[in-house]
């Protein structure tokens, strides 16, 4: 009762959350290097124009809750913008009634420009596809770093050294300040809408290799702590994993309720289908009923639903944020994080999917925890670099090994009764 009374004082002087936001850096996407494309969505999961976007928008910007609510609003000057921008393009109705379809239009637009730009980056090589999500409270520095370490141990552990990838670096409105001052359950609502619609660039995607006689390649995703349910509204249905979710009364919360499913027939909002699918999770900070539901929700479709799919958790129950200061990482109200931290959970939940899912190829998960810490220490970090989990090298060459070259070593591998 001690620590649940701390927490409440420590919620309680919390600041306020605040949005990440990319307006300076969305004219980079198609623009980073040869062996990485940049996507940035905001909070509600509506792509970022590449261009139009002035950089002083960013001082008004964060009176609004998203990049819809900015350009409709009365205050954006449209006819300030430039004309043949994608800018221009989202900002030519202002009648409310009808703003919101033609968003959606003109998204689904940018969305296909940006599948199709991957597509030509990849048609022709030896390229592999590996997507990069990053955690919340990041911003736009912290996740380029976070992925920059991601891709020099998928160099490191890739096996041949020959193998080529090509990057989607994946920058997502995950909010900034204390987890407790509403950043985090802010960010637990709207972080299955950044998957639910980038299932519409994935299906894209897919498209343009069938259309072309191609059979889709594999895909291989790696995440960062809450990336976990990017993941998770992208190759299923977290509805009944995030209270929150079952809550908001937005159109865009709306929208997610209608096609959270992903059938065969929802059109550009059903599960997206590769040869193969490969999530590695690092500290994945969301409950196991992300990926698997018990049997009495099993009627409503929930949980990872795309074929095909082999997951790989770290489990790690010192890790200081998925165990909230005092180890109760599956404690609801404050959102449950068991996935990447109960290896009871995931012994219970996860790892017999393969058996009770026809669509999950494998699940697997590497013990994380410091083994060589001192007596006194308490807590493992969070993060990847520093003292984080890459520091690690056992258990982080287990993990990308997995991932990469689908091998696993027994000695950190988590086994259940």
């Amino acid at each position: 009762m001690k620590e649940l009374a701390l927490l409440m004082i420590v919620f309680l002087t919390a600041g306020c959350a605040t949005h990440v936001y990319y307006v300076e850096q969305a004219s980079s996407q198609e623009k980073v290097d040869k062996e990485s494309i940049n996507i940035f969505v905001d909070a509600f999961g509506s792509i970022y124009p590449k261009s139009g976007l002035d950089s002083n928008i960013a001082k008004s910007i964060d009176k609004y809750d998203g990049l819809y609510e900015l350009i409709i609003s009365e205050e954006f000057d449209c006819t300030s913008i430039k004309a043949s921008t994608e800018v221009e393009q989202l900002c030519t109705i202002k009648d409310k009634q009808k703003a919101l379809d033609h968003w959606r239009i003109v998204q689904n637009k940018i969305w296909k420009s940006r599948a199709k730009h991957i597509y030509q980056s990849l048609i022709g090589t030896e390229r592999e596809l590996i997507v990069l999500i990053h955690g919340y409270n990041n911003n736009f520095n912290e996740s380029s770093n976070n992925f920059e370490l991601f891709k020099e141990h998928i160099s490191k552990y890739a096996e041949p050294e020959s193998r080529e990838f090509l990057f989607v670096n994946i920058h997502w409105d995950g909010f900034e300040g204390n987890p407790i001052s509403g950043a985090w359950s802010r960010a637990q609502s709207s972080g299955p809408l950044v998957g639910f619609q980038l299932r519409q660039l994935f299906n894209l995607l897919a498209e343009q290799f069938v259309n072309n006689g191609i059979n889709p390649p594999s895909l291989k995703i790696f995440t960062h702590s809450s990336g976990a349910f990017i993941v998770g509204g992208l190759l299923g249905n977290p509805y009944y994993a995030l209270p929150n979710l079952q809550q908001p009364q937005e159109s865009e919360y709306k929208l997610f309720r209608k096609y959270r499913k992903g059938e065969p027939s929802d059109g550009l909002y059903r599960i997206p289908t590769f040869s193969s699918v490969t999530v590695g999770m690092i500290a994945a900070a969301t409950p196991t009923s992300t990926f698997n539901v018990p049997s009495d929700k099993e009627e409503h479709r929930v949980g990872l639903l795309a074929p095909n799919t082999s997951l790989v958790f770290s489990i790690n129950s010192r890790d200081i944020a998925l165990g909230k200061l005092f180890r109760i990482s599956n404690l609801s109200f404050l959102g449950a994080t068991g996935a990447g931290a109960d290896k009871k959970l995931f012994c219970r939940y996860l790892s017999g999917m393969p058996e009770a899912k026809q669509n999950v190829l494998s699940v697997n998960a590497i013990e994380f925890e410091d083994k060589e810490a001192p007596w006194y220490s308490v807590y493992d970090e969070h993060s990847l670099g520093g003292n984080g989990y890459f520091a690690r090298s056992e258990q982080t060459k287990s993990f990308f090994e997995s991932v990469l070259n689908e091998r696993h070593e027994k000695r950190n591998l988590i086994t259940c009764n």
